[in-house]
């Protein structure tokens, strides 16, 4: 058989070989593709699962601390405390609560007040509405929609006048909304709630404080649970500033000492020099005489300063 035959049957059985041997890993290589795939895949999950669980235990920490920090609240007023008759619930009268709500917590609360009505709210978004604080929709018995658009004045004091009004007239008939709402945490100027009634609806402090004061146990806490956790976000944030504060404090009563000791030192040092009759340094950089001075810690620095700012430091030993 010539070397030409025996070549091509060698180069006939390597391909052959090679064939066979893709064949047998193809199969393999799929199965680890699809294997590698579902372990990034359990990996992901496994992390959103993670995140999920460690958002879910900052709420439950936020809404802990908040319910302390509301019943530190509650009890400050005293008197006017209302124990639920089921017990453990720790409720306050509606006026007294708007009382304790800011501008954006008020908002919530009436959003979620009409939440209780079966209204789906809608906070907007903070800076320029047009009046609009909060947007609602909801589907009637007969399967049509309609739709809500209510501003919130919180004031401490004072009365709300027909301008507001008219300005959410403007914007419902902007949004093409079935009504508005107006909502204040005072009172209405003499006269507008008979200028507009039927077409805008009103509530002053009384009625918002009697929303309240007739929701339930349960919708007492649904309603209050965002000032709760604003309560706690803001305590936990505030025990953040302390913890850094005594940190930054420890750090600086650290330093602190550890300059006395070195000052220390440096003294017995400078005064071992002196009872030796011994001169201070030259100045590293000019030649010139050098006098101590006192930074952090004890240095000799040029007696030309501010025109040479040659210094060496004092031993401590």
């Amino acid at each position: 058989m010539s070397e030409t035959a025996i070549f091509w049957i060698v180069v006939g059985g390597l391909g052959l070989a090679f064939w066979a041997y893709s064949l047998w890993s193809e199969p393999r290589k799929r199965r680890r593709t699809k294997e590698e795939r579902a372990r990034r895949v359990i990996e992901e999950r496994t992390r959103e699962i993670q995140r999920a669980e460690s958002k879910q235990r900052k709420l439950d920490e936020e809404f802990r601390i908040g319910q302390q920090e509301w019943e530190k609240k509650i009890a400050q007023i005293g008197d006017r405390l209302q124990h639920s008759a089921l017990g453990g619930v720790f409720r306050c009268k509606g006026r007294d609560l708007c009382e304790l709500l800011d501008w954006q917590q008020l908002e919530e609360m009436v959003a979620s007040l009409l939440e209780e009505d079966g209204w789906v709210s809608e906070l907007t978004a903070s800076g320029p509405d047009a009046g609009v604080d909060i947007k609602c929709r909801r589907s009637k018995q007969d399967g049509t929609a309609e739709s809500l658009v209510v501003q919130v004045k919180h004031f401490a004091s004072g009365s709300i006048g027909a301008p507001v009004v008219r300005q959410i007239l403007g914007a419902a008939a902007h949004e093409n909304a079935s009504g508005a709402l107006v909502v204040t945490s005072t009172k209405f100027a003499r006269g507008v709630e008979s200028e507009f009634a039927g077409s805008v609806e009103m509530w002053n402090g009384d009625i918002l404080a009697g929303r309240i004061d007739s929701l339930s146990d349960e919708q007492f806490e649904r309603v209050a649970r965002p000032y709760k956790l604003t309560l706690g976000r803001h305590a936990l944030a505030e025990k953040d500033r302390l913890e850094q504060e005594q940190t930054r404090l420890g750090s600086e009563r650290e330093i602190q000492q550890r300059n006395e000791s070195i000052c220390e030192r440096q003294l017995n040092v400078l005064k071992r020099i002196e009872q030796a009759h011994d001169p201070w340094p030259k100045c590293p950089r000019c030649g010139n005489p050098t006098a101590v001075r006192l930074g952090k810690t004890y240095f000799w620095g040029c007696k030309r300063y501010p025109s040479c700012r040659g210094t060496r430091n004092v031993p401590t030993r």
